[in-house]
């Protein structure tokens, strides 16, 4: 077992007979990983430490963290050993945890004998029970009897009793307890929470950390073969741990990552705090953000820092707003790196509510809309994608055209005419190395645009409806974002404008102009490739 950090400290066990007969436990619990790695039997003295001692001397890559008894001091190696209160909250949770869990550990308990032999066997029994491989052994089996499935979130109220009480069983708290779980979406990984997970795990691996997704995703299997600590989003196990982690950390705000149906039963349970780390930089007022509240929101940009805490319809401050950067944005960079001379012409618009049905709360999905192809969206940007000089521009200069719509429009790929337009597949690839390819982007009001500026690639902006885009019934209304005066490019509204700006882009040989550089220097905090750090520094 690899032990980063390991601190001490006594616990005073209860007793039946007098106090000339009191039976003391000295343990060691690792601080990462909360679990007990060794303990003895005896009396608080030098030579009952000292067998304590020899048990974990052997652990020479951790410090040693105590309260101020001498008999400590006398044992441990002084360079290696800390004395402080404030460093043993750990232990002392797991005295109380001991005590409460155990009646063997209740102060002035009749209930149980205080014999060394019952002490020791009780320990053993209680470290057993949140060994790894003996909680997945017992929950093989309880699961095995149930038979509960949570793949459509609505339990009956008998199956939602036996979870209420499989969720209280020691095991299951212990095997939970300290946990982060991450979630970008049900079927989709490759956004933060994802690249935010793979650092943790190379760097941290003392972190108690699962990732949640849909078994039947594209992305599964990939993350399986990562080492991910993967938790089907329809399974009692991901339940578990929704109630049980101290971290909720996705990029999704969606009802059913952050207020599943179980929530209502047990509220008791829950203690988990949340921490928002975005989908994309918010530019543009969302009053959705303010519910649910983030412990902890993460922000890219200076101005969208100060959106957060300035503006009056947000319910945030500087206690919950982090300027971190974005974890993708670190691989982004990576990646971009490796792509020299980029030749992709991305054409990836944004949704609108307006045009897409009812949200489908059990897939996190919208229906196909018979109504979309009458729509002024679908005419305007099949213009765009049908436009034979942009074709011809792009072929002349070995680039090519991808169209890339919103995963909320994707039903309706159907309607459009691609031809000779490249469409990846949303899943089953990754964004990051669409968007390291990308020579030009053409979008509407997408943050897409923001991922695209920090790599310093030229954009334009088709605003064929901004009249109406801001005043019609969408998620979202306009911010402290002006595309004339902070965009990272220029804003077009028709079709024949947007095609001859980019047939000049792509004869210019794809670069950002100085003016639009500028602005993207003067907007984002970071491009350090540090991001992941910030925010995991951020959460501890």
């Amino acid at each position: 077992m690899y032990l980063k950090y390991v601190k001490w400290n006594s616990m005073k066990c209860g007793i039946l007979y007098a106090k000339k007969r009191k039976l003391w436990v000295i343990k060691a619990v690792d601080r990462s990983t909360r679990r007990t790695v060794a303990w003895v039997l005896g009396n608080r003295d030098t030579s009952t430490f000292k067998r304590l001692y020899q048990k974990v001397k052997h652990l020479n890559n951790c410090l040693f963290y105590t309260d101020q008894r001498e008999v400590f001091k006398k044992v441990l190696p002084p360079e290696r050993h800390i004395i402080g209160k404030e460093h043993t909250r750990c232990i002392e949770r797991d005295n109380s945890n001991t005590r409460h869990h155990l009646a063997r550990f209740t102060r002035r308990t009749k209930v149980v004998s205080n014999a060394e032999r019952a002490v020791e066997l009780t320990l053993r029994r209680r470290q057993a029970f949140t060994a790894p491989h003996f909680f997945e052994k017992m929950q093989t089996v309880a699961l095995s009897i149930y038979k509960c499935k949570l793949s459509k979130f609505r339990l009956p109220l008998p199956a939602g009793r036996i979870v209420a009480f499989l969720a209280r069983l020691p095991f299951i708290r212990l095997w939970f307890a300290g946990a982060w779980l991450f979630v970008d979406r049900d079927f989709k990984a490759d956004d933060n929470a994802e690249h935010l997970c793979r650092w943790i795990m190379h760097n941290h691996p003392e972190q108690n950390i699962f990732f949640a997704l849909r078994k039947g995703s594209p992305d599964w299997t990939r993350l399986r073969q990562e080492g991910f600590r993967l938790l089907n989003l329809s399974s009692l196990s991901y339940a578990f741990a929704w109630l049980h982690c101290d971290w909720l950390i996705s990029s999704n705000r969606s009802g059913y990552i952050t207020k599943p149906v179980w929530r209502e039963w047990y509220a008791d349970i829950v203690r988990h705090r949340f921490c928002f780390l975005q989908h994309g930089v918010t530019k543009d007022f969302q009053p959705g953000l303010n519910n649910p509240h983030a412990d902890i929101l993460i922000t890219a940009a200076h101005a969208e820092y100060r959106s957060f805490i300035d503006d009056p319809r947000y319910v945030y401050s500087e206690r919950e707003v982090r300027l971190t950067g974005f974890p993708r944005h670190d691989e982004l960079l990576r990646k971009a790196e490796n792509v020299p001379e980029p030749r992709a012409i991305l054409i990836m618009p944004t949704w609108r509510k307006n045009l897409v049905g009812e949200l489908m709360p059990r897939t996190g999905q919208y229906p196909y809309s018979t109504a979309f192809a009458q729509s002024e969206y679908f005419r305007a940007w099949q213009a765009v994608l049908l436009s034979q000089s942009l074709h011809d521009t792009a072929k002349r200069n070995a680039y090519t055209l991808r169209f890339f719509p919103h995963p909320y429009i994707r039903q309706q790929l159907s309607d459009f005419d691609l031809s000779g337009v490249d469409c990846p597949p949303d899943a089953g690839g990754s964004i990051q190395d669409i968007l390291a390819d990308t020579a030009l982007l053409i979008t509407d009001y997408s943050s897409i645009a923001m991922e695209v500026a920090l790599l310093r690639r030229p954009m334009l902006y088709f605003q064929f409806d901004r009249e109406t885009f801001f005043t019609q019934d969408h998620s979202y209304t306009k911010g402290y974002f002006d595309y004339e005066r902070d965009g990272f490019g220029p804003v077009l509204t028709t079709a024949e404008a947007l095609c001859a700006r980019a047939r000049a882009c792509m004869e210019g040989g794809c670069r950002m102009e100085a003016v639009y550089r500028e602005r993207e220097e003067a907007f984002f905090a970071f491009r350090d490739q540090n991001n992941c750090r910030r925010v995991y520094n951020a959460l501890c």
